[in-house]
């Protein structure tokens, strides 16, 4: 089951994830309460908030967004590693390594003549970290080009046909262990109802978080459907009590790959209508 908040105050936002906490304690005392937030100073400070509502916050988990879908995957997919060799760390070297024995090709003189303008090495460490950043970026905005590319296609880069090529040289001919593969598998499981709900958390949370990629979102909807084991609840900071329809944006907005957060919000309110707290008539009251 999902269970959608919003406000326009984070404050109030942590009252409520005290409260659930308080009214709906999770079945085993030593289970930690997971608990998605975009960033660790985030983390902090909804630590403090609930220890300050609640007297302690303890057995708290705070992963990133981006970490946690990869223990998702991993909870779920056999052999998926700890860490995927296509982040963008790993990424920038395993490109500084293949893209010189590819500059001679007549796709990479772009690349070529910007290299060959001085500090070449400098350079080449630059650009490969950059790319990284982007295949990266493509892998979870873009998943349907990844795919494209590993059949042997050039779509979404038909003006620079230079990406598809350098993406099925890092690939290589061993199968690819990476976001979008890993999401694609993780969804076909969830459509044959295969998703084991003892290796998932009982509460999942996510808090002030007003943007996340598509395949993210699909996610946490397959998690929250297992609702005979998992409750997930998410809390969206909104400046006002409404949820409107995104703006219009133009063809180039649109195509780059970033969700606002009205889309975000949306998503999460065709999953689940607003939810009414169940302590909210119980006249629960927190320890300032």
């Amino acid at each position: 089951m999902l269970k959608v908040y919003h406000s326009n105050r984070l404050e109030q936002l942590a009252i409520y994830m005290a409260a659930t906490i308080q009214v709906e304690p999770l079945q085993s005392v030593l289970a930690p309460e997971v608990i998605v937030t975009q960033h660790q100073g985030m983390a902090r400070w909804l630590s403090m908030q609930l220890a300050q509502v609640q007297g302690i916050s303890a057995n708290c988990d705070y992963p990133l967004p981006a970490s946690y879908i990869w223990k998702l995957y991993r909870s779920q997919l056999d052999n998926v590693p700890e860490s995927s060799l296509f982040d963008r760390s790993i990424l920038t070297w395993r490109l500084m390594d293949c893209l010189p024995r590819l500059l001679d090709e007549p796709e990479f003189t772009p690349l070529k003549h910007y290299l060959k303008s001085g500090r070449e090495q400098l350079k080449q460490y630059q650009l490969c970290r950059y790319i990284a950043d982007t295949f990266e970026q493509y892998l979870i905005y873009r998943p349907e080009w990844i795919h494209a590319w590993q059949r042997g296609e050039d779509s979404g880069c038909e003006k620079q046909p230079w990406q598809s090529r350098l993406w099925r040289a890092v690939v290589g001919d061993t199968p690819p262990v990476h976001r979008a593969s890993l999401h694609q598998q993780f969804m076909q499981r969830a459509a044959l109802d295969k998703i084991d709900p003892q290796k998932l958390p009982q509460r999942l949370m996510v808090f002030g978080i007003n943007n996340l990629p598509p395949s993210y979102l699909d996610v946490l909807a397959a998690v929250a459907k297992k609702s005979t084991f998992t409750s997930s609840h998410s809390t969206l900071a909104w400046p006002s009590g409404k949820i409107s329809a995104p703006p219009k944006r133009s063809p180039d907005c649109a195509n780059c790959g970033k969700n606002r957060a009205n889309q975000t919000a949306l998503k999460c309110m065709k999953w689940a209508t607003r939810y009414s707290p169940p302590w909210a008539s119980r006249g629960v009251i927190f320890n300032a």
